[in-house]
């Protein structure tokens, strides 16, 4: 992981640490770009990150995946929808 993309999770993660540990997950299995720029694009961190993997995601990272690569459904989530 180079620098840029541990200040971007260090940033997005928020203190948090269960989205610390899903973040480190998901740039480590998948390419950083893919997977930061719809959180940071959304507004999403923190414990945003960890509700999303644990409770909407049922802490299945194939499926944080499959929901941050459909940016549309992030953005309604992110709006409350």
């Amino acid at each position: 992981m180079n620098e840029e993309v541990k200040d971007r999770v260090i940033k997005l993660c928020a203190g948090n640490p269960g989205a610390l540990r899903v973040l480190i997950d998901l740039v480590s299995t998948q390419k950083p770009d893919r997977m930061l720029e719809p959180l940071e694009a959304q507004g999403v961190q923190g414990p945003g990150i960890w509700i999303l993997y644990k409770d909407i995601c049922n802490q299945q990272l194939d499926a944080l995946v499959d929901l941050l690569l459909s940016s549309k459904k992030l953005r309604e989530l992110s709006e409350g929808r």
